[in-house]
């Protein structure tokens, strides 16, 4: 999983649905060694976007005793590289707990870093996180101090699909594809729809 496949190259434009099943199917069988023995695993997906990929993995890992719920943060200012607060925290404690963080992406990881912060002060009695996508090569990007696993790795390029949008667009997509940014007008996904083989 820490290879880089697909995204990382101009002609790679699409990570098919698939490739995303299987990468994710390689993520719960560690989860579900590695939780083997918890009493429960407390879940928490973070924004809309990374729901689709936190339901995939939670289907597959069936004989886990898994607490699924949500944790909210953003910009104060409502701007990119902004000051992050969690603006909704879990609905019930997590101290004691073993919580796995799931999110859509890691690219610049500053929202990560917070929402890591802001668990641990809750005193899980463990903490990870994991995401469908892991971007290589982003500048900028900070350490969010626990283990961080992702699906599939890609290169730092902007996609949609699979939960992730533009302005709310495209996360429908079955899969994830790379997205061209035109000069004037909205970003459009490269592959609207996957091939078929």
């Amino acid at each position: 999983m820490s290879e880089i496949i697909r995204l990382s190259d101009p002609n790679d434009l699409y990570i098919s649905s698939t490739d995303l099943r299987k990468g994710i199917s390689g993520l719960a069988d560690y989860y579900r060694q590695l939780y083997s023995d918890s009493e429960e695993v407390v879940v928490l997906s973070v924004r809309k976007g990374a729901a689709p990929f936190v339901w995939d993995l939670i289907r597959m890992m069936p004989e886990l005793n898994i607490y699924y719920d949500e944790i909210e943060a953003g910009t104060m200012n409502g701007t990119v590289g902004g000051d992050v607060e969690i603006k909704h925290g879990p609905s019930r404690s997590i101290a004691g707990k073993d919580v796995l963080i799931g999110d859509d992406v890691f690219d610049r990881n500053l929202t990560m870093q917070t929402i890591v912060r802001y668990c641990e002060g809750f005193n899980p009695a463990s903490l990870r996180a994991t995401a469908m996508l892991g971007k290589v090569g982003v500048p900028g990007s900070v350490d969010i101090g626990v283990e961080a696993k992702s699906a599939i790795q890609i290169a730092n390029v902007f996609v949609v699909g699979g939960g992730l949008d533009w302005n709310g667009k495209y996360r429908h997509l079955p899969h994830v594809s790379a997205c061209a940014v035109p000069e004037v007008g909205d970003p459009y996904p490269l592959v609207p729809i996957e091939p078929t083989a």
